[in-house]
């Protein structure tokens, strides 16, 4: 993601999270608050991160939505690696796989599994 791209997505999901909030449309909301959250890491604003993370995994697990809890997960282990905390990191991430893994979203999966090595750790470690 380029900055200006990032700035532009930002604006988009605002709306978007705005939109989804008239609606009271509970899922969407935490959705959209993850790929906030995302958009806000690229950026540096890792409190933002922090708390737009905070709020959507709470609502996963309250509502036993396992698919965005997944997404959660790998969001906040991508938080933790740009904290430089990469033991916090990796143990996101590994919820995140397994969490994609039991759910059978391969694409997913891989995704992460390719996160993990690249922060130099693999699935058996």
């Amino acid at each position: 993601m380029q900055a200006g791209n990032s700035e532009q997505a930002k604006d988009k999901y605002t709306l978007a999270l705005e939109l989804a909030c008239q609606l009271n449309w509970v899922r969407q909301i935490y959705i959209v608050q993850c790929c906030l959250a995302d958009i806000a890491i690229f950026q540096g604003q890792l409190d933002e991160a922090q708390l737009l993370l905070k709020d959507g995994l709470y609502l996963a697990e309250v509502n036993c939505d396992r698919t965005h809890l997944a997404y959660c997960q790998r969001t906040l282990a991508k938080l933790a690696q740009a904290q430089g905390n990469a033991s916090e990191a990796v143990y996101w991430e590994k919820l995140a796989l397994e969490t994609f893994d039991a759910l059978g979203m391969e694409l997913e999966a891989q995704t992460t599994q390719n996160l993990l090595i690249d922060w130099g750790d693999n699935k058996e470690g």
